[in-house]
């Protein structure tokens, strides 16, 4: 369940009528999930590392191979 409500999870409650923060209250016997924190890697740019190294190598042999002959 995530938390229902407005800005900063302020909320009106018709029957008291009043504000209230936060959501439901947590319960006996509820289970609270914290999800695994996520690995913040831009695959695109580590994509790109790996594409210009190769093409670095290739230009070195490349350079090699001119050089030699």
């Amino acid at each position: 369940m995530k938390p229902n409500g407005g800005f900063l999870d302020i909320s009106w409650n018709k029957d008291s009528n009043r504000w209230e923060f936060g959501g439901q209250g947590i319960e006996p016997g509820d289970i609270i999930v914290v999800p695994e924190k996520l690995e913040k890697v831009v695959w695109w740019l580590r994509d790109l590392g790996q594409i210009t190294e190769i093409i670095y190598h290739i230009a070195v042999g490349a350079g090699v191979v001119i050089r030699a002959f």
